[in-house]
């Protein structure tokens, strides 16, 4: 579930972005996973679906490295684009899963995210097949 304000707009990493609608401080929580928010599926419930919603649940959603479940956000949140110098990260030291501002981010910048750091479909999902 996104904590602050954003909008969707066109990106030059990819296709649409998510963008900062207000300013983040850095330490901001961004991000919080949110069971009865969020989508999440096991790998059977993944099986169990057609093909082309299983590609599309794969291209926005991810694989969470550390649970092995597939987590779809509900929200604007699934336009993260991937940055190898991304302003919000996940925090792993926390007991919660929560994505964190490394840097001030200004009103208008979009928020990227490192995917290495927390989807083991990265790369595999550029290009969009299902292991």
């Amino acid at each position: 579930m996104l904590l602050v304000k954003t909008r969707i707009g066109p990106s030059r990493i990819n296709g649409l972005g998510l963008f900062a609608a207000q300013f983040i401080p850095q330490g901001t929580h961004v991000w919080k996973m949110v069971r009865w928010f969020d989508l999440v599926l096991t790998k059977e419930q993944i099986d169990r679906l057609s093909n082309p919603a299983r590609e599309q649940f794969i291209r926005c959603g991810h694989l969470d490295l550390y649970t092995g479940e597939y987590i779809l956000c509900a929200d604007e949140a699934r336009y993260l684009n991937h940055s190898e110098n991304p302003n919000i990260r996940y925090n792993a030291d926390s007991d919660q899963d929560i994505d964190v501002a490394v840097r001030d981010i200004q009103e208008g910048e979009e928020i990227t995210i490192n995917y290495k750091e927390y989807d083991a479909n990265w790369p595999m999902k550029l290009s969009v097949s299902y292991p």
